[in-house]
């Protein structure tokens, strides 16, 4: 009879986890960016709920997210707020 093979974490390997002092250097990494990015998700909040309010006098909060998510896909380095931006012009708002 063969023997059933598990296949969750907790089977893997533990040389596959960090180890500590990495667990310490990221987490001293995230620290330091903490305030940085929660300055980054209010500002790229703000332009969402700028763009569905503009987009919403038109109807096309649907279309002008599409167009955003789609720019996103084809350019990585496209920031959120820039992408949101693209989607208003796209459709002349």
């Amino acid at each position: 009879m063969k023997k059933k093979k598990e296949n969750t974490i907790l089977s893997r390997k533990l040389s596959v986890w960090p180890d500590i002092d990495e667990l310490k250097r990221l987490e001293v990494h995230e620290n330091a960016m903490h305030e940085g990015t929660v300055n980054n998700i209010i500002e790229e909040m703000n332009a969402v709920k700028f763009t569905l309010e503009e987009s919403s006098k038109y109807g096309l909060e649907v279309e002008v997210i599409y167009f955003a998510l789609n720019a996103m896909k084809k350019n990585n380095n496209l920031t959120v707020i820039d992408a949101l931006q693209f989607g208003l012009e796209e459709w002349d708002i």
